[in-house]
């Protein structure tokens, strides 16, 4: 689940009911590592113990009806986590349950805004070329010098797809977004840059060549330092090693557990986590860019963050995009952060 949803320039933004918690519980556990972000405070205040209860129950019956193995929740409040549980089992033959810090792949939840972070520094333009910052990038069209920062978090550059060789293996792989570089050199866009939005892991590996070009650090070591760290996301790590036996939950296939997966794509959504490591994440969101009066991002980085990037491109799709969020809401319900 994305925590910032929807356009922040809406003001129709309104505290989840238990109906909405429990409906997002069902999605979170079809992709590992839940996160349920909840307004109140003051009157009308959320009563948790009633939602705890029956996000409970549907959890429990949710990992029965879908054979999961496994589940974790984090329900936040404005600055505080007031619950935090695991379900199931990471082990089915020693029956060990997760707990809270007990680590889950996180996918293209963790799409970071480092960028953003080099954007108020005023490192990078959102709106100039790639090939400012990564000097070498080449493409068989010609029209690759256009390709913008922007595009490549919005998913409008064109690439003509995802490079899936050494993407999620069981040993990890280093130099993958080298390699998507690589194997980009000889490709042709699909479409003109700019032209429309559809989904592409690759500009967020190209976006890790970006971060390097511009810091001299490698994009992981640019993440913790600059947001993991600030934001005390402990239980937060790509897979540049193999974790511990019981740190994180296995994926499983006919009651087998798997292999760890290594997901080399770091800014595609390389990261494990918990859900309430992911909460520290959105409380940082949902306050503008603060997180305990310490300031990680602007509150105008936020915004941009939030708004449907996609609105006023030429052949304008179905499902919006963010700067970095997918499947933006700004066409449904939506989101506002605080300033």
């Amino acid at each position: 689940m994305n925590p910032a949803q929807g356009t922040p320039l809406d003001s129709s933004f309104h505290a989840p009911t238990r109906r909405d918690v429990l409906c997002l519980a069902g999605v979170g556990l079809l992709a590992p590592g839940l996160l349920v972000s909840c307004g109140g405070g003051g009157e009308g205040a959320v009563t948790y113990n009633a939602t705890i209860t029956e996000a409970r129950a549907a959890i429990l019956k949710a990992l029965a009806d879908t054979d999961t193995p496994s589940a974790s929740v984090a329900l936040i409040d404005r600055e505080q986590v007031v619950w935090a549980e695991g379900f199931g089992l990471i082990d089915k033959v020693t029956r060990v349950p997760p707990d809270p810090q007990t680590m889950f792949g996180t996918g293209s939840v963790s799409k970071m805004f480092a960028t953003m972070i080099l954007v108020d520094r005023r490192q990078v333009d959102l709106d100039a070329p790639l090939v400012r910052y990564v000097t070498d990038f080449r493409m068989a069209s010609p029209e690759y010098t256009q390709i913008t920062i922007r595009m490549l978090l919005d998913h409008s550059s064109g690439f003509p797809g995802t490079e899936y060789r050494n993407s999620t293996t069981a040993v990890p792989v280093a130099g993958y977004a080298r390699q998507t570089q690589e194997t980009l050199a000889t490709a042709r866009l699909k479409h003109a840059p700019g032209e429309l939005a559809v989904y592409c892991n690759d500009g967020f590996a190209m976006i890790e060549l970006v971060v390097s070009a511009v810091t001299g650090k490698s994009y992981v070591d640019f993440v913790q330092d600059e947001i993991l760290t600030p934001l005390g996301m402990d239980h937060s790590r790509y897979t540049l090693m193999a974790f511990p036996r019981g740190s994180y939950a296995p994926g499983y296939k006919d009651d087998v557990k798997q292999p760890q997966e290594c997901l080399n794509c770091y800014g595609g959504g390389g990261l494990y986590s918990t859900p309430s490591d992911m909460g520290r994440l959105a409380i940082m969101l949902m306050n503008g860019g603060t997180f305990y009066g310490r300031r990680i991002l602007s509150a105008a980085a936020v915004v941009e963050m939030a708004r449907d990037q996609t609105a006023s491109l030429p052949f304008n799709p179905v499902l919006p995009s963010g700067m970095g969020w997918d499947g933006m809401g700004s066409r449904r319900r939506a989101w506002r952060p605080s300033a």
